[in-house]
C-alpha cells in the first residue's frame, strides 16, 4: 500500500506530541480556571463574611438607636415638664413623681438602661458614635 509519510508525520505528530500540548492547555485552562473560581470564591465568601459583618453592624446600630429612643420616650413620660419644656405635648396633663417609691423605680430603671447599653459592642461604629453610646453610659 502506498504510505503517505507527509500525513503518517502528521498523525505521529498529532498523537505523540498533540496531546502533550492539548493535556499542557487542558491543564493550563483549569488550572486558570481553578485559580479564578478561587478567586471568585474568595470573593463571595469575603462578600458573604461582609455582608454578615454589615448585618451585625446594622443590628447592633438598630439596637442603640432602638434603645436611645426607648430611654428618650421613657425620659418625656417620667418627666412630663421636661417634655413640655421642649415642646412635646402629649403629657403636658401630668406632673413628674416625686414619691420615694417612684425615685425607686426609676433609678432601677436607669441601671436596666446602663446594662442594655453597655451590652451593645460598639465595635465598627463611628467615633462620633461610640463617644454618643459613652456619653448615655456615663449620665
Amino acid at each position: 500500500p502506498d504510505v503517505d509519510l507527509f500525513h503518517q508525520h502528521i498523525d505521529h505528530f498529532t498523537f505523540r506530541y498533540g496531546v502533550q500540548l492539548f493535556a499542557a492547555l487542558e491543564d493550563h485552562a483549569l488550572a486558570a480556571a481553578g485559580r479564578y473560581a478561587e478567586v471568585r470564591l474568595a470573593r463571595l465568601t469575603r462578600a458573604v463574611d461582609d455582608a454578615a459583618q454589615d448585618a451585625d453592624l446594622d443590628r447592633r446600630r438598630k439596637a442603640l438607636n432602638d434603645l436611645l429612643h426607648e430611654q428618650w420616650e421613657y425620659t418625656l413620660r417620667t418627666s412630663p415638664e421636661f417634655a413640655s419644656l421642649i415642646a412635646d405635648k402629649r403629657y403636658n396633663d401630668k406632673l413628674s413623681d416625686i414619691s420615694e417609691a417612684a425615685v425607686k423605680e426609676q433609678i432601677a430603671d436607669a441601671r436596666k438602661f446602663l446594662a442594655r447599653f453597655e451590652a451593645i459592642k460598639t465595635d465598627g461604629f463611628p467615633n462620633r458614635r461610640k463617644g454618643f453610646a459613652r456619653w448615655c453610659i456615663s449620665c
